[in-house]
């Protein structure tokens, strides 16, 4: 009966000193989320005096007691419509971070609270623009009159990585200060996955 106790004992040892850190990782690990803070987007004035719409997402941690370090949303993922309405890949160059909204750490840590990512803007009288840190030169994260286009953006930190979140994004090319005006005009819906039509 001891050699048996034994036997399990070594064989729980062995498991936990392979898989010890993706099992701690999934029991007690960072449980990352995020979603639409509004589709109506944020009214501000800028310093040129010309008023812009932010939007802008939600992120927290699930597992307050469980630290996420280093969090950044990133843009996965950009598709537009084909020819034929399709969407279809556009290229890029990798993950591009997405920005935060006040936060002066490019990658804070998050562990009870939440951050809000501005990751688009419409700036009155110019295009709808997704807000990376960095843009590439090839870089297609814009709208403009009567587009559209679908993205992928995934919450990630040293440790985790959030389920992805695809919001389709279009624009009627007209500005409003109005918000329910707004509402029509830019049109943002969250989906489950590329759809091709």
């Amino acid at each position: 009966m001891v050699q048996i106790f034994v036997a399990l004992g070594t064989i729980t040892v062995a498991v936990l000193a392979i898989w010890g850190d993706w099992i701690r990782h999934k029991l007690a690990g960072p449980k990352l989320r995020f979603a639409l803070l509004d589709t109506a987007g944020t009214v501000t004035h800028r310093r040129d005096g010309k008023k812009g719409r932010y939007y802008k997402l939600r992120v927290w941690n699930d597992r307050k007691w469980s630290p996420a370090r280093n969090v950044r949303v990133v843009l996965k993922s950009i598709f537009k419509p084909a020819a034929d309405g399709t969407l279809t890949p556009q290229p890029l160059s990798g993950p591009l971070q997405l920005t935060w909204q006040w936060i002066v750490p490019q990658y804070p840590t998050l562990g009870a609270g939440e951050e809000i990512c501005t990751f688009a803007n419409l700036v009155q009288g110019e295009q709808f623009v997704l807000s990376p840190y960095i843009t590439p030169n090839n870089f297609v994260g814009f709208l403009k009159a009567n587009d559209r286009m679908m993205i992928e953006v995934s919450v990630v930190s040293d440790t985790s990585e959030s389920e992805p979140l695809f919001l389709d994004l279009s624009w009627n090319g007209q500005w409003s200060e109005d918000t329910a005006v707004m509402l029509n005009n830019v049109v943002i819906r969250e989906r489950r996955g590329i759809e091709t039509s």
